[in-house]
């Protein structure tokens, strides 16, 4: 039976970089096996720092050390700080040498994967499925853009990750099992039933689309595959801290969730990024308000009906987001037919960084998440008082959420198991955020009937 060492970070620190390979070699062959968890059935983390020179007979070393253990590598990643281009040489050499061990020791099939879009969120996906996902390979990527396949040629390339300039060339690629599809939100969808329709597993960043219509037609095309694994990504269900919420709600810990007010803010980008932005993002409200809307439906249910909506909201830094309709400060108010409330502000002003916040309140206590945001447990004690950092994006706050999304589809594809959400509650999600843009800009609320049909009046 194999078990699993990964060698997660290993950073190159000049006055404390006091482990080697040579002496991880020693250290794995001589201590006992215990200590090192060669037992567990869970994988194994080893944090080493490596000096840079003699790289190549390093990685001879450890690619020698297990061949002859009964432990199978699944995931490394290096980074020299002070020498980028000697951490893709290491990789690189060590990627090749451990190839016809890797095929040999671990039965388990590895998920080839695609990136669709390298964009801001699409190097991130690229680079967890690349680095950080044990049993995905990343065999390609795909871009329009020559500046984003310039940034691939260096991160992606030298690992084996074929590029195309063309999507639809991508998903011909032999071998090519699934797809992250991480490009602009206008062709979420497109890209997605596309890969659907050529056979391929789909993770797709949010919202499917900012229609409610076009991203029904991603659920009806993954209807037709029922093989597939189709999964829209909401990557605060990935959190520990929010699952870890859920979990209490679920054991009876506050009573029964009555009122759920969460909030997504983001630090203020004077660059005038989010103007530009706007004309594609679908409003304030479908793409930040969609992470607190999927929360309130995965709290309360996604059973929960829609009875009306209303939202208000300014353009305190941004005026000009009012000739793409939108706002730089909104605050949307969300009932249901069973009495409960959904309370959402999001924000694009922020001053001190990322501000992403959730309570659940119930009728016999409440649970918040992220209410003081900090980056670490680090405080500064000086003359101006006492302070913490916080983290400064929404990725900075959510990057571990991400990889667990990530290694959690690749699970649900090679185990054949049902995926971690279901994609019919992006529709609602989508749906909700789009009616608190449309209240949003014309001031009216908005009113459904039971069956999430809009109407005119109030049902009493």
């Amino acid at each position: 039976m194999f078990h699993c060492v990964s060698i997660f970070r290993a950073e190159h620190k000049s006055r404390r970089c006091s482990v080697t390979l040579l002496e991880l070699t020693f250290r794995l062959l001589h201590v006992s096996r215990e200590p090192l968890g060669l037992h567990s059935p869970h994988p194994m983390i080893i944090d080493i720092n490596l000096r840079a020179p003699s790289i190549n007979s390093r990685c001879r070393q450890l690619c020698s050390l297990f061949q002859t253990l009964p432990i199978a590598l699944t995931f490394i990643f290096v980074s020299f700080s002070s020498r980028p281009e000697t951490t893709c040489h290491f990789l690189s050499q060590l990627r090749f040498s451990l190839y016809p061990y890797r095929s040999y020791t671990m039965s388990a099939h590895r998920m080839k994967i695609g990136c669709a879009g390298l964009g801001r969120m699409g190097k991130r996906h690229a680079l967890n499925f690349l680095e950080r996902t044990p049993r995905a390979e990343l065999v390609a990527a795909s871009s329009p853009d020559p500046a984003e396949l310039e940034w691939a040629k260096t991160h992606l390339e030298p690992f084996g990750v074929r590029l195309y300039q063309n999507y639809d060339d991508m998903l011909k690629q032999e071998g090519l099992e699934a797809v992250v599809v991480a490009s602009a939100t206008a062709v979420h969808a497109e890209q997605a039933i596309k890969a659907i329709n050529a056979d391929k597993h789909v993770l797709c960043e949010k919202p499917l689309s900012t229609s409610v219509e076009v991203s029904q037609s991603v659920v009806d095309a993954a209807s037709k595959k029922p093989h597939l694994k189709v999964m829209c990504g909401f990557s605060r269900r990935f959190d520990k801290s929010y699952r870890d919420a859920y979990t209490k709600m679920l054991d009876g810990a506050i009573g029964s969730p009555s009122v759920l007010r969460s909030q997504t803010c983001d630090k203020l980008d004077p660059s005038g990024f989010f103007v530009a932005y706007a004309q594609f993002s679908g409003g304030i409200f479908v793409d930040c308000s969609i992470h607190d809307i999927d929360l309130a439906l995965w709290f309360f249910g996604a059973g929960s009906k829609v009875k009306s909506v209303s939202a208000v909201g300014i353009t305190a830094v941004e005026p000009d987001l009012r000739k793409h309709n939108d706002r730089d400060n909104a605050v949307g108010l969300v009932e249901f037919y069973d009495g409960r409330i959904a309370y959402f502000y999001a924000s694009r002003m922020m001053a001190a960084g990322q501000e992403d916040t959730t309570e659940i309140i119930g009728t016999k206590g409440k649970v918040t998440v992220n209410t003081q945001p900090a980056m670490n447990h680090v405080h500064v004690f000086d003359d101006s008082g006492v302070r913490r950092e916080i983290p400064q994006t929404y990725y900075d706050r959510f990057e571990y959420a991400f990889v667990t999304e990530a290694n959690e589809f690749t699970a649900s594809v090679l185990d054949r198991t049902a995926l971690p959400l279901d994609l019919g509650a992006a529709v609602q999600a989508v749906r909700i955020g789009a009616a608190l843009q449309e209240a949003l800009v014309s001031g009216k609320k908005i009113f459904f009937d039971e069956q999430g049909e809009r109407t005119e009046v109030a049902r009493l």
